[in-house]
This record gives C-alpha cells, sequence and structure tokens, in this order.
C-alpha cells in the first residue's frame, strides 16, 4: 500500500508539471503573435490623409499635358516646326519698341511649345542645345506670314528670301531671312513658296472679311 501510495504521489507531480510547462508553451505562443513595439516604431502606418494625398498627386502627375492650343495656332506651330526641320539657318529681325535684336541661328534644334508664367499665353520656343540661344514667339499673336523675295541693297548679286510674321494690324513680329545661299536653300524655299504660296493667313482681319 505504502509503495501504490508512492506511485500515486510522483504521478500527481508529473502531472503538474506536465501541465505548468504547456501554460508556459502556450503564453509564449500568445506573447510571439503580438506585434513587437520595436517593429511597429520601424514600420509606422500612413494615415488616411496621407493616402489620399499621394493619390491626389499621382493624378495631377499623370494628367501633365502640351498646352491646349487653337486651330490658328496649330498652323502656326506646323509651319515654324516646317521651318525648324529645314535645319537651315535663319537672320531673325524682332523690331522693338526703341530696340532691334538681330540674330543667325538655326531654328532649334530643339522646338518646344509651353505656356508663359506669366501671361498665359502659348509660346513656341527654339532653343541650340546648350540653350545659349532661346527665341520665344508668341504664336497666337501672328495673324499672317508673308513670303518675300528680293534682292538685297547691301550685297550685289544676293537674293534676300523672307518670311514676315505679322499681328492682327499687320505689324511687324519678326523677320526670318534665310541666311544660306547655297542651291538646296533656294530650292527649298521656293518648295515652301509653291506650297503656301506668298501669304499665309491665319487670322483674318474686320477689314478682310468684309
Amino acid at each position: 500500500m505504502a509503495c501504490l501510495s508512492r506511485m500515486k504521489h510522483f504521478y500527481s507531480i508529473m502531472i503538474l508539471l506536465v501541465l505548468l510547462d504547456t501554460r508556459g508553451y502556450v503564453s509564449g505562443f500568445v506573447s510571439a503573435s503580438k506585434p513587437h513595439p520595436q517593429r511597429a516604431l520601424d514600420c509606422p502606418q500612413r494615415s488616411s490623409a496621407a493616402l489620399t494625398m499621394t493619390s491626389v498627386e499621382s493624378r495631377a502627375d499623370d494628367t501633365k499635358t502640351s498646352p491646349v492650343i487653337s486651330p490658328q495656332e496649330e498652323k502656326v506651330y506646323a509651319l515654324l516646326t516646317e521651318l525648324s526641320n529645314s535645319r537651315f539657318a535663319f537672320r531673325i529681325v524682332v523690331v522693338g519698341n526703341g530696340a532691334i535684336l538681330e540674330s543667325t541661328n538655326m531654328l532649334g534644334p530643339t522646338i518646344k511649345l509651353s505656356q508663359s508664367p506669366a501671361t498665359g499665353a502659348n509660346l513656341a520656343t527654339f532653343a541650340s542645345d546648350d540653350q545659349s540661344f532661346e527665341f520665344h514667339l508668341m504664336i497666337a499673336q501672328v495673324s499672317k506670314v508673308a513670303m518675300v523675295e528680293k534682292a538685297s541693297p547691301v550685297k550685289e548679286g544676293k537674293m534676300m528670301r523672307i518670311l514676315r510674321f505679322l499681328n492682327r494690324e499687320e505689324k511687324s513680329i519678326c523677320s526670318l531671312i534665310l541666311a544660306e545661299e547655297s542651291t538646296d536653300a533656294a530650292e527649298w524655299y521656293q518648295k515652301l513658296l509653291t506650297e503656301h504660296g506668298p501669304e499665309m493667313i491665319f487670322i483674318r482681319n474686320v477689314s478682310q472679311t468684309n
């Protein structure tokens, strides 16, 4: 009987130890399933406001497009692109209020369409690779381009091949004089003249419509 009593006591102790050990495993499992405070600091949750702002900015980036231009501006820009693609140099003459600017350059190689941050007007911009030369033209101001070919008053035997850009009041915006005297340049100008005629009218004035 004494032996049986000792065996029951032994098994009771073993069962108690097993139960205590199992509770330890369970508590360890529960604690491991909780997020670690340091881990939470390392990976902060983004607020819904931040997510909304990010999505708005992404949509704003996706909607960035070229300026909206009118049919008249589109035609002027197409002509300017044709002049730029010729890769010929032009004598650019701009007569301002109290100043005259003259410069001989290719119209490019960069040509782009943008909006003036000051006025919102659409601009066609010609620029050299290093941007040491830039020429901006408000394309909405161009009412007509006249092509004029005449003998140079300065150099005998030289022909001046000119494109005059005029506004609604028939006043000069600028003149582009073909600087090259090669046969290729002369043939290109004649082809442009044949294709478009001596006057390219983009906006008809009131006097022209009556």
